[in-house]
């Protein structure tokens, strides 16, 4: 981690960089969270961890890490609200069948990157395809042969729950507000 003043600036402005095997960045400059994605071939587990820090005043400090099962699609799998770290991943693979088969859960963390709430065992036998987190709500959308569509209450951090899901015929990848 190091902190530079930008160039061309009346005010001096710091950059934070957090140098990571990630490719993924979540709001970067205010608070970073790095969630490289792990995968340990061979072994037993899939996991994400996320790093966040804080910056003031041109100092960037490590704030905390947290670790959750599974793997992100993309940067839409991440959101902040009300100061809870929210995430989406897939754990297993498609093609396996039983304990090893996709399964995809929703993680809520706290200030501390500590795990407050989850929501597990989401569509098992597919993977995460698109998700937008808007408001309190997580829009997802799994795929193995059609599209379900689930909406996920996030209002109780502590307690994710699936308001509805929808099967809907053809192929999702992308949710926009």
């Amino acid at each position: 981690m190091w902190s530079t003043p930008r160039k061309r600036r009346r005010s001096p402005r710091f950059w934070a960089r957090y140098v990571a095997a990630s490719r993924y960045h979540y709001r970067p400059f205010v608070e970073v969270a790095e969630a490289p994605s792990v995968f340990f071939e061979g072994a037993d587990f899939e996991q994400t961890d996320v790093f966040k820090f804080s910056l003031d005043n041109g100092q960037a400090d490590f704030f905390g890490k947290g670790q959750v099962p599974g793997t992100i699609l993309n940067q839409f799998s991440m959101d902040e609200a009300n100061g809870y770290f929210q995430i989406a991943t897939t754990t297993g693979e498609v093609w396996q069948d039983g304990e090893n088969a996709s399964k995809n859960h929703v993680y809520v963390l706290g200030v501390n990157m500590v795990l407050v709430g989850r929501l597990d065992n989401i569509a098992p036998g597919e993977r995460i395809y698109a998700t937008r987190f808007m408001g309190d709500r997580l829009y997802m959308v799994t795929f193995r042969q059609v599209d379900p569509f689930f909406v996920i209450d996030l209002k109780d951090p502590t307690h994710p729950a699936v308001l509805g899901a929808l099967k809907i015929p053809g192929y999702s990848q992308y949710l926009h507000p």
